[in-house]
């Protein structure tokens, strides 16, 4: 038996939670021969079993492909680099809740935030700016805020996407915080449609309100590079517009009861 120094970091997927990075002690390692010593470094993909949960300590690891005995590794696992923290409990529901769909995300390579397609892409989250402040400046603060704050996630889940590439657990987080944000703000939109009644809304809210759907849908079914690209940009500009709307109608119906 050798000891070797152990790797920084042992990445382990599973079907039950994409979502964790543990920090890895090797314990031992069996080699048989001395070929094996840069076995775990060239490790990419494994399966693991254990008697514990998901969060036990020990786990003996493998190659897909060789499952003989002599090249498995048995490790101390210290759980770590998780960068969902609080959210993970949350993610992990939608995770199970869709079947692994609502954590994932389109690939939209070769496409990045330098490319036209990706630049321009990511400018479409202005339109929620320009909508949160213009809510603002009117008088309504709370839709306003959200609205501005769902726009900034949104850049910023988008630009990880662009930038990061497919599998990376920090575009998933970006996208989970996205789901929040959008949420509330879509929930807030919705009370007040509630609180006014549907047939106040003007037909260009409603318009734009069911194009914002047609798009998002669209963009889950060409969800890869510039389909999905020009999909959700349209689901950015329709959303916004018939959320400002919304917020607008509102905005009357308060100051018109004022009067």
């Amino acid at each position: 038996m050798m000891i070797i120094k152990p790797p920084t970091k042992l990445i382990i997927t599973s079907s039950s939670s994409p979502f964790l990075t543990f920090n890895a002690k090797l314990k031992y390692c069996p080699l048989t021969n001395n070929n094996d010593f840069d076995y775990f470094s060239n490790l990419k993909k494994c399966t693991y079993n254990s008697s514990t949960a998901l969060f036990g300590k020990k786990y003996s690891v493998s190659k897909d492909d060789e499952d003989d005995g002599d090249n498995k590794f048995e490790f101390d696992l210290e759980e770590g680099g998780n960068l969902f923290g609080p959210l993970l409990p949350f993610a992990k529901v939608i995770y199970e809740a869709t079947g692994g769909w609502g954590v994932s995300y389109a690939d939209l390579s070769p496409q990045t935030p330098r490319t036209f397609a990706g630049a321009s892409f990511l400018l479409t989250n202005v339109c929620y700016a320009v909508a949160g402040v213009m809510l603002t400046v009117h008088g309504d603060v709370l839709f306003g805020a959200m609205t501005e704050i769902a726009g900034v996630v949104s850049f910023i889940y988008h630009y990880l996407q662009l930038d990061l590439g497919k599998d990376r657990n920090e575009v998933r987080l970006a996208l989970v915080i996205d789901y929040i944000t959008a949420g509330v703000a879509l929930i807030t939109g919705t009370l007040y449609i509630f609180e006014m009644g549907f047939p106040s809304l003007p037909f260009e809210c409603v318009l734009f309100g069911v194009m914002s759907l047609v798009s998002l849908s669209l963009s889950w079914v060409w969800e890869f590079g510039i389909p999905y690209i020009f999909w959700h940009s349209l689901w950015h500009i329709f959303s916004a517009l018939s959320g400002y709307l919304i917020g607008e109608t509102h905005l009357l119906q308060i100051y018109e009861g004022m009067a």
